[in-house]
């Protein structure tokens, strides 16, 4: 089952521009993510060194830029880096029920399922009406072979989106 990042937007006003500091790292780690490689010992290091300082969550940056790096850590493949900036922005947004939806991406995607599973369910609580929430939940569920408790979730699901029926 696929997996759906959620796009909504924080409640709080938040500052960034596509010149921001965390918007420039996640163009750079975009690129980096899709250069070759080197292979020698000393370069690797420096790669992996950039990749982390450009990443890394940071007190200083804005809820969105927080958020922004998140999602550009997940399409590269990089979930602790998503995990962390998702954390370090929800001890500040505690109530964002999208950003423990993408939380629980991120700990799907670093296989991490019974954490993933609870973020889905804490976006849920949050918001029953998210039923983006209930669909990934369900879909955890059905990972694990727990067809009751799926059939129940994503019942909710369709109960929160209609549209989700014909799916």
């Amino acid at each position: 089952m696929v997996m759906h990042w959620s796009t909504r937007q924080s409640r709080s006003p938040t500052s960034g521009s596509p010149y921001s500091p965390a918007a420039t790292a996640g163009r750079v780690v975009a690129r980096l993510s899709q250069a070759p490689q080197p292979s020698d010992p000393l370069s690797l290091d420096l790669l992996t060194r950039a990749r982390a300082s450009l990443l890394a969550s940071d007190a200083t940056l804005s809820g969105r830029e927080l958020l922004e790096r998140a999602s550009q850590a997940l399409a590269s493949g990089e979930p602790a880096i998503a995990i962390r900036n998702l954390e370090a922005f929800l001890k500040r947004e505690p109530g964002n029920p999208a950003a423990w939806n993408n939380l629980g991406i991120a700990h799907r995607q670093a296989h991490d399922l019974p954490a993933a599973e609870r973020a889905f369910q804490r976006a849920a609580d949050l918001d029953p009406g998210f039923a983006l929430a209930w669909s990934n939940l369900g879909s955890c569920f059905l990972d694990r072979h727990a067809f009751a408790e799926a059939g129940r979730v994503l019942e909710r699901a369709v109960q929160a989106d209609s549209s989700l029926a014909h799916a």
